[in-house]
C-alpha cells in the first residue's frame, strides 16, 4: 500500500483506519485475513 506516494508495510496485528473516500493499490505477496467494518 502507498501512503502519500510512499509504500506501507502492514503486519501481523497492525490496525489500520482508512479515512473516507481514501484510495490505494494493494500488493499482496501471500495470503492474509482481513476484517474491515464500514460505517460508523
Amino acid at each position: 500500500m502507498k501512503v502519500g506516494g510512499q509504500p506501507v508495510r502492514l503486519g501481523i496485528g497492525d490496525l489500520v483506519v482508512f479515512p473516507k473516500g481514501m484510495s490505494c493499490t494493494w500488493e499482496v505477496h501471500k495470503a492474509v485475513r482481513k476484517h474491515y467494518r464500514f460505517g460508523n
